[in-house]
């Protein structure tokens, strides 16, 4: 069993929401996909420890608006949106629809599982030693 799929619903709400016909499915799926894929690739020092991806109601069908939780919202703006429209423009040639683009902080990184990994590995990358990266990780 998928301890995610545990999770949902109860503390864990989908990290996609759309309601489609059946024969759409795969391909949403695989658009999602695509879509983390790319914004992961972007920024892949940046921090973000979800991605949420809603596409909801018939009459907005042609708009997707994805909500990024990151740490260090500030990097991923960017000076005036420079970096944010960087990110925005890719999206909208992969789905060929309008893009929302919501970044939201995240209050407490240490507490974020996904964060916390990423932090580790970074020290340790930087040749930190193991047990020192460990009890700091365990301090926050």
């Amino acid at each position: 069993t998928n301890p995610n799929g545990l999770r949902l619903g109860i503390i864990r709400t989908w990290d996609s929401q759309w309601c489609v016909n059946d024969k759409e499915i795969p391909a949403l799926i695989k658009e999602d996909f695509l879509i983390r894929q790319l914004i992961n690739n972007f920024s892949k020092r940046n921090s973000i420890s979800q991605i949420e991806i809603q596409r909801l109601k018939e009459k907005t069908k042609n708009r997707i608006t994805i909500t990024i939780h990151t740490a260090k919202p500030g990097i991923i703006i960017g000076k005036d949106g420079e970096t944010r429209n960087k990110i925005q423009a890719p999206l909208k040639k992969l789905t060929q629809k309008d893009i929302n683009l919501n970044i939201l902080e995240v209050k407490n990184p240490d507490k974020t599982a996904v964060l916390v990994a990423q932090n580790m590995a970074e020290q340790l990358e930087n040749r930190m030693k193991f047990r020192r990266v460990q009890k700091m990780a365990i301090q926050k």
